[in-house]
Parts: C-alpha cells; sequence; structure tokens
C-alpha cells in the first residue's frame, strides 16, 4: 500500500477528494465531512453551525441513527463507509479579540471551501475567504488577513499565533467529522474475511483518531499555547450564535 498524505493525489484540495474515491483514482481514503459535503450534501449536517454542543455530543452524533443516514447518503453516491470519528470544532484565530458578531464585521477570515462556512461568516458581517496553506501564511505575514477558522490541533500544529493570530475564541461554532471510505470496486473485490480485517483496521484507526483529538483540544493544550503568547478568548458569541436564523443554501 502506498500512502499519499494532504491530498496530493488531486493537487491537494480536499474538496475533491470524494470524486477520486468514488471514480477509483483513489483506493481508500480518510476525508472531512465538511470537504466531501461538495458531493454529499447531506454531511453538511455535522458543520451546521452550533447544531453540536462539544466533543461528546458529536461522538453520539456519529455512533448512533444519525451517522448511519449519513453512511447511507455516502453509499448511495458511490463511495463505502468504514468508520467516523470525530475531528473537534473549527474555532476561530484572529489577530484582535472578538466577543460580539459585531467584532466580525469586515473581518478577512480564511475558510475552507464551504458554502455552509462561506455563508455563516458572511451572516455573521465577516469577510470568509478559501485559499491554501502557503497563500494564507503570505497574507498573514503582509496583514491582509484577520484570522481563520480552524481546530484547536492545527492552531498549535501550524503555530499560527507567531504569525500574529494570537487570539483563539473557541466558540464550537462548526464540527467536523473524518470518514474512513472505501472505492466501491475495490470493496466488491475483497473477500469476506479480508472486508473484516479493512472494517475493524478502519474503526481501530477511528478510536486512535478520537483519542487523538481529545489530547491535542483539550484544556491542557490550549493553556500551553498560552504560555508561547496566544490569548484564549470566552465563549461570549456562542449564545448570540444561536439565536440567528441562518439558511445556508448548501444545505436546503
Amino acid at each position: 500500500m502506498i500512502v499519499f498524505p494532504g491530498a496530493t493525489l488531486v493537487q491537494r484540495d480536499p474538496a475533491r477528494e470524494f470524486g477520486a474515491l468514488r471514480d477509483g483514482a483513489i483506493d481508500l481514503a480518510v476525508g472531512s465531512a465538511t470537504s466531501w459535503a461538495a458531493q454529499v450534501v447531506e454531511l453538511n449536517l455535522i458543520a451546521l453551525p452550533w447544531l453540536v454542543r462539544d466533543i461528546d455530543a458529536l461522538d453520539l452524533l456519529l455512533h448512533g441513527e444519525v451517522a448511519m443516514r449519513l453512511s447511507a447518503a455516502v453509499l448511495a453516491a458511490g463511495v463505502v463507509p468504514l468508520a467516523w470519528t470525530g475531528d473537534g470544532f473549527r474555532e476561530l484565530a484572529t489577530r484582535r479579540e472578538v466577543q460580539l458578531p459585531a467584532d466580525l464585521t469586515g473581518l478577512s477570515l480564511r475558510v475552507p471551501s464551504s458554502p455552509l462556512l462561506l455563508e455563516t461568516l458572511q451572516a455573521l458581517g465577516a469577510t470568509p475567504v478559501s485559499m491554501n496553506a502557503a497563500d494564507a501564511l503570505t497574507a498573514q505575514r503582509r496583514g491582509t488577513l484577520d484570522g481563520e477558522e480552524i481546530s484547536v490541533a492545527a492552531y498549535g500544529t501550524s503555530r499560527v499565533y507567531t504569525a500574529g493570530f494570537a487570539r483563539l475564541l473557541v466558540w464550537q461554532a462548526h464540527a467536523d467529522a473524518l470518514l474512513f471510505a472505501i472505492n466501491r470496486a475495490v470493496w466488491n473485490r475483497l473477500s469476506g474475511a479480508d472486508r473484516e480485517l479493512v472494517l475493524q483496521a478502519a474503526r481501530d484507526a477511528a478510536q486512535q483518531a478520537t483519542a487523538m483529538a481529545r489530547k491535542l483540544s483539550d484544556t491542557a493544550a490550549v493553556a500551553e499555547f498560552s504560555r508561547q503568547g496566544a490569548r484564549r478568548g470566552s465563549h461570549g458569541i456562542r449564545p448570540l450564535g444561536r439565536d440567528y436564523r441562518l439558511r445556508p443554501r448548501a444545505c436546503r
């Protein structure tokens, strides 16, 4: 088996992974529900703003009837789902403090190329933009980018607080999940015994990913960022966000 990290088989564009997996250019993949929602619109459910309260609620959602229905939608779209795992939340890293919706007005924020996320931030008054990591770093250094939606784990790994995004608002606006999946033709060629092995491997990896996501986003991890110069925001914007009547076109 040859592993291609970082969506390198699709020019580092996660939104194209699902199509490549479905069409056979990729045999197996672990993809973000947010990225794959472009091809399976039902996956937008996970990232609906402020729908999922915390990581425990996300785990429950991914191990019940909701996950079964989402899996059925993925299967109907031509890909065989194997296992789900929560990928935490996209928080808000910014140059200046954000506590109220009004604080977002006019801010240029990097977000994934997802209509749901783009429309949410637009409704809150921000100016969301989608760009790759290299362009985002250049924009950060030039001061033309005010912040980005990013997981706590990615915030620490990328150290964006050293590039000026020293404020981290843990607002849990958009949850995300990872889906382990396999090309249908490849799955059909496997024997029953091999299918069980692949399923179990996916489930084991999903459990490990869940544990890792929790460890990289817990209180201790956030506290470490603070010691390195980042400043954590409160949840002040979150209750206001729940009252917004957002109707993203992607989920209609």
